[in-house]
């Protein structure tokens, strides 16, 4: 939980932790996780739980046992849990960009390095071969020299470099 992160907290409405107050942790893209290793599919938490706040939290910490009973129950009978996820901290900025509901689109220019035939090659080759040829084996010839990586480590290098203007323009 980050510095001035608000947690937040859901009373169940109904089942075996009725009016138990779950703290929230993280969700991934099928279920909402808490910290009591509970977890309620996503489409379910308006029907089945309703918001709550620290105060009800604490309150219903009394029936904590009871909780963990339900859960050794559940082994019991031979229901096996779903596997909690990793929690993944996020930063307070990831949380601000996933809160975010407007964006910028913008453009980058993105500098690629390949080797090329000189013009001179390129013009005894127009002498013996079509148009079409020359431009398809040229372009699948710079095409093989390029990696995914390189690609990908130019692009977030042109991203972070637009980002650092923006920062540097919108403090002048």
């Amino acid at each position: 939980m980050e510095p001035g992160e608000v947690k937040k907290y859901y009373r169940w409405n109904k089942g075996p932790y009725q009016n138990i107050v779950e703290c929230y942790i993280c969700e991934d893209s099928q279920y909402v996780w808490f910290e009591s290793g509970n977890n309620i599919l996503k489409e379910l938490l308006d029907i089945d739980m309703h918001s709550s706040n620290e105060e009800e939290y604490n309150k219903s910490q009394v029936n904590a046992p009871q909780l963990q009973f339900n859960q050794a129950a559940q082994l019991d009978l031979g229901n096996s849990p779903v596997q909690q996820p990793k929690i993944v901290e996020k930063s307070a900025i990831q949380i601000i960009l996933e809160k975010q509901k407007k964006f910028q689109n913008i453009e980058i220019p993105v500098n690629l390095k390949f080797n090329l035939p000189n013009e001179k090659s390129i013009e005894f080759m127009s002498t013996m071969f079509d148009e079409d040829d020359i431009l398809s084996d040229i372009t699948e010839f710079a095409y093989s020299q390029l990696s995914i990586q390189d690609i990908t480590d130019i692009i977030k290098f042109t991203i972070k470099e637009t980002i650092r203007e923006k920062m540097t323009s919108s403090q002048e």
